[in-house]
C-alpha cells in the first residue's frame, strides 16, 4: 500500500525512482504511482529534482500532449510520490513491435510530440531528456510528453554542486553542445536536436510515396539535427508551424490539429435540420461512410425534403440539385466526428463494419438490375408452379388418406406453419438489424455522466442531448456523479425507438479543494463516507473518512477564513504537526463552527457539521458491540496511543496509517481526539456546561483505556489542544442532493 493506493505490481525503474502500477481508490481503471527511492547512495539534488518535477506537473496539468498529475502525496518515511494517469505503451515499443508506420500515424506522432514541447518552451523550460521511452502513448497513439526529473528553465544556471551531482540524460539523444560542455546552459534549441534524434527513428519505419513530400520531411529533420546552432530550429513553436506549413504546402488532407473545422450549426436551426444530420451522424458512426444506397433513402427521408426546401428559399445553393446540399451536410459531420471523436472511424470498422461492392460503371449497373428482374420473375414463376403441384398433391391424399393419416397431416401442417413463421420472424430480424435505433437517455439527477459502450467496449458518442442514431444489438450503460453508487447497466436495441431512464442511488462523495482548474482533481481531495445512519430529523449523513490534516486547513488559512497555527501553538513539536499529512491541532471548538466550517461549505455547496455524540459513537463502533471496533482487547498495529504499541508514541501519525474500520472510517480511535457538537453533561444527575463540548475516542497521549468506545472527556470550547483535532459530517437531504446535483 502506498497510503490509499493499493500496489497492483512494479511496472519500472529510473536513476531516482521507481514506477509502480496501483489502484485509486473510487476509481475502476489502474494509475501510475512514481515514487522517490531515497536510496543510501541517492544524491542530494536528486531529491531536490523530483519535487521540481511535481511543481513542473502541477503548473503544466491540463496542457495537451503533457501527462496529468494526478495526485502529490508523502508516506510515512517522509519519500513523497506522484500520481499519474497509467499509458500501457511509448514510442519506444512501438518502434519494436511495429515494421511498418502509417503517413497518418507519423504525421500525428509528429505534431503532438512538438505541440505538447511547445507548451513547455514558451513557459520557459526546457525538458533535456526527450526520447522515445518518454513519449507515452495511449490506446489511439495520442502523445504524452513524460519524466520532466531533469527538466530546467531556460535560464537555469548550474552551479559547481549541480556540475558534481546532476544527473544527465541519456546521451545518445542529448545534444552534442551538452554532451561535450555540461557546464552550458540549456536553452530549447537543445531540446529539438533530440526531437531530431526521435524522427530520424520514425522516418526509417513509414514510407512516403511522395517524392517531394519525402524529401520536405527530411529537410525537417535535417534543421533539427543541425550542428550549427544558428540553422538548427529554435524551438517546438516554430518546429511546429513550419511542420504544419509542409502539410498544408505538400499534403493538406493530412491529419492536422490546426485544420480541423467543427460543424457550424448557426446555419441549421430548425427541428428538423437537427434531426436530419443526427440521422446522418448515426450512419457515418455505425458504416464509416455513407454509401449510394443510404444516400437516396436520406434524400427521401421529410426531414431532408423540408431542409431542401428551406435552404432554396433562402436561396442558400448555387443550384436546385439536392444532391450539393446531401454532400455539404455529410461533409461537415465527417469534419465534426474528426474533431471531436477522433476514432470514431476505427469504431465503425469494428463494430459495423459491412461488404462493399466494387465501383461499377452505369451501363454495368443497369445490366445488373435487368438481370435481377429476370431472374425475379422466373423464381415467382417457378414458385407458382410448384405450389400448383403441391397443392394437387395434397388433395389427392386427402382423399385416400385414413382419419389417422389426416391427424398426421394436420401436424405436419402445423410444424410448417410453425417453421414457416419462425423463419419470417428470422427474416424480419435480419431485415431489422440493418436500421438504427434512435436512444434517449434521462437520468436522476440530470447532471449525472453518461457513457455508451459498444460490443467492443469502445465508447459510442452521444449528442449534448443524450440522443443518438446507433445500430440495433447490445449495449453497455455507465451512469456516475459524485455522491452517488455507480450504475452499469447493460441495453438491448431492438426497435425504431428507445428511451431509457436511469436513477442513482446515494453514495460516497468526494471534493477537490483549491484545483487549478475546475476540469482537473489537483487539489486537497475531501472523501465523505455514506452511513447506515441518519439524523434525528430523518436526513441521510456522510461522515469525513479521516480527520482534517494540515494541508486542508491551510487551504483555509491561505484563503484569510482560518487562523494561522503558527500564532495559536506554542507547543515545541509545533514542526512535527505542521507537516501536511497530519491531524490539524491546536484548534478549538470555535475555531471549527465559525470560521473552518462555512468556509468548507461554501467551496463544496454542502451543509457541513460537527457530528453528535451519539454519531460519533455509531460511526466509531461501526455495527460493534465490543470494547473496540476490532475487538474486546487492544491490538497492536490498529491504533495510535501511549501504550498501544504504535511506531511513534511521542507524537501525532499521519492519517490513515490503520485499517479503516468496517465503515470505511480511518482513526475513530487513537491518534488525536476529536470535537464534537454537544455540551457537556457528566451524567444526567448533573447540569450540562454548554461552555464545554464532549471529545471522544482517545489520542497519543492517552492510554488505550482512553480509546474504548464508551470512553467520554471535555474541553473548554474555547481550548487549543495539541492531542485534539476534528472531522466533519454532511448532511444530505435526497431532493436536496438532487437540486445540488443539476446545478
Amino acid at each position: 500500500m502506498f497510503g490509499k493506493y493499493k500496489l497492483i505490481k512494479r511496472i519500472g525503474e529510473g536513476a531516482t525512482s521507481f514506477v509502480y502500477l496501483v489502484k485509486a481508490p473510487h476509481l475502476e481503471v489502474p494509475v501510475a504511482l512514481k515514487v522517490f527511492k531515497n536510496s543510501a547512495n541517492a544524491l542530494e539534488t536528486d531529491f531536490d529534482s523530483f519535487k521540481a518535477e511535481a511543481n513542473l506537473l502541477h503548473q503544466l496539468n491540463g496542457q495537451p500532449n503533457i501527462v496529468s498529475l494526478m495526485d502529490v502525496d508523502q508516506l510515512a518515511d517522509g519519500r513523497c510520490f506522484i500520481v499519474m494517469p497509467y499509458y500501457a505503451s511509448n514510442l519506444s515499443q512501438l518502434l519494436q513491435s511495429a515494421n511498418n508506420l502509417s503517413q497518418s500515424t507519423f504525421i500525428l506522432i509528429i505534431e503532438q510530440t512538438l505541440t505538447g514541447l511547445a507548451v513547455l518552451h514558451q513557459r520557459g523550460w526546457v525538458h533535456q531528456d526527450i526520447k522515445p521511452a518518454n513519449l507515452l502513448l495511449d490506446e489511439h497513439n495520442r502523445v504524452f510528453i513524460a519524466d520532466f526529473g531533469i527538466a530546467r528553465t531556460s535560464f537555469f544556471e548550474r552551479s559547481k554542486n549541480t556540475k558534481k551531482n546532476e544527473r544527465i540524460a541519456t546521451p545518445e539523444y542529448l545534444c552534442p553542445d551538452l554532451l561535450n560542455d555540461p557546464d552550458k546552459k540549456a536553452t530549447p534549441v537543445n531540446d529539438m536536436y533530440s526531437v531530431g534524434v526521435v524522427l530520424s527513428k520514425l522516418f526509417t519505419r513509414v514510407e512516403i510515396n511522395d517524392k517531394e513530400f519525402n524529401d520536405a520531411i527530411k529537410n525537417f529533420i535535417a534543421q533539427c539535427l543541425s550542428p550549427n546552432l544558428t540553422n538548427r530550429l529554435s524551438d517546438a513553436h516554430t518546429a511546429l508551424t513550419l511542420f504544419q506549413s509542409i502539410l498544408k504546402h505538400h499534403h493538406s488532407d493530412m491529419p492536422s490539429d490546426q485544420q480541423t473545422q467543427v460543424i457550424n450549426h448557426d446555419e441549421f436551426l430548425s427541428e428538423h435540420a437537427k434531426v436530419f444530420t443526427q440521422m446522418i451522424r448515426g450512419v457515418l458512426i455505425n458504416n464509416g461512410e455513407v454509401s449510394k444506397k443510404d444516400k437516396r433513402k436520406l434524400v427521401q427521408s421529410k426531414e431532408f425534403i423540408q431542409l431542401f426546401e428551406e435552404h432554396r428559399q433562402k436561396r442558400l445553393l448555387h443550384s436546385n440539385d439536392s444532391e450539393e446540399l446531401l454532400n455539404k451536410l455529410i461533409n461537415k459531420v465527417t469534419r465534426e466526428l474528426d474533431a471531436t471523436h477522433p476514432n470514431w472511424r476505427d469504431l465503425a470498422k469494428s463494430g459495423y463494419q459491412k461488404i462493399r461492392a466494387k465501383p461499377v460503371s452505369v451501363s454495368s449497373e443497369r445490366r445488373r438490375r435487368l438481370k435481377v428482374l429476370i431472374w425475379t420473375f422466373f423464381a415467382l414463376c417457378l414458385a407458382t408452379v410448384l405450389m400448383l403441384v403441391i397443392n394437387s398433391v395434397n388433395q389427392s391424399w386427402e382423399k385416400r388418406a385414413s382419419k389417422h393419416d389426416e391427424n398426421v397431416i394436420l401436424k405436419h401442417a402445423d410444424t410448417e406453419h410453425g417453421a414457416s413463421k419462425d423463419k419470417e420472424t428470422g427474416n424480419k430480424k435480419t431485415v431489422d438489424e440493418i436500421f438504427y435505433s434512435q436512444i434517449s437517455i434521462n437520468t436522476q439527477p440530470k447532471a449525472a455522466n453518461v457513457l455508451v459502450f459498444n460490443q467492443d467496449s469502445q465508447v459510442v458518442p452521444l449528442n449534448e442531448t443524450r440522443s443518438a442514431f446507433l445500430a440495433q444489438g447490445t449495449y453497455k450503460v455507465r451512469v456516475s456523479l459524485n455522491g452517488f453508487v455507480t450504475l452499469n447497466q447493460e441495453i438491448e436495441l431492438s426497435q425504431d425507438q428507445h428511451e431509457f431512464g436511469f436513477e442513482l442511488a446515494l453514495g460516497d462523495s468526494q471534493y477537490f479543494i483549491a484545483n487549478s482548474d475546475p476540469t482537473i482533481t489537483d487539489g486537497t481531495p475531501v472523501e465523505f463516507i455514506l452511513l447506515p445512519i441518519k439524523s434525528a430529523d430523518g436526513r441521510h449523513l456522510r461522515m469525513m473518512s479521516h480527520e482534517v490534516n494540515n494541508e486542508l486547513y491551510q487551504r483555509c488559512i491561505d484563503d484569510g477564513a482560518c487562523r494561522s497555527l503558527k500564532k495559536l501553538s506554542t507547543d515545541p513539536r509545533q514542526a512535527t504537526f505542521e507537516r501536511p499529512q497530519h491531524p490539524v491541532i491546536n484548534v478549538s471548538w470555535y475555531d471549527i463552527n465559525e470560521r473552518f466550517v462555512p468556509w468548507l461549505a461554501e467551496l463544496t455547496k454542502t451543509a457541513l457539521r460537527l457530528p453528535t455524540e451519539l454519531e460519533w459513537q455509531a460511526a466509531a463502533a461501526a455495527g460493534s458491540q465490543t470494547r473496540f471496533s476490532w475487538g474486546d482487547s487492544m491490538r497492536r498495529g490498529l491504533a495510535h496511543c501511549r501504550d498501544c504499541n504504535a511506531v511513534n508514541s511521542r507524537h501525532t501519525l499521519p492519517i490513515r496509517q490503520f485499517a479503516p474500520n468496517q465503515w470505511s472510517l480511518f482513526d475513530m480511535l487513537g491518534n488525536v481526539q476529536e470535537w464534537t457538537a454537544d455540551c457537556w453533561q457528566a451524567s444526567a444527575q448533573t447540569s450540562i456546561r454548554c461552555d464545554q463540548a464532549v471529545v471522544r475516542g482517545g489520542s497519543w497521549l492517552d492510554g488505550k483505556n482512553a480509546l474504548q468506545l464508551n470512553a467520554r472527556s471535555f474541553l473548554n470550547k474555547t481550548a487549543r489542544s495539541h492531542s485534539t483535532g476534528f472531522r466533519l459530517i454532511e448532511e444530505v437531504d435526497t431532493k436536496t442532493a438532487l437540486t445540488e446535483a443539476q446545478r
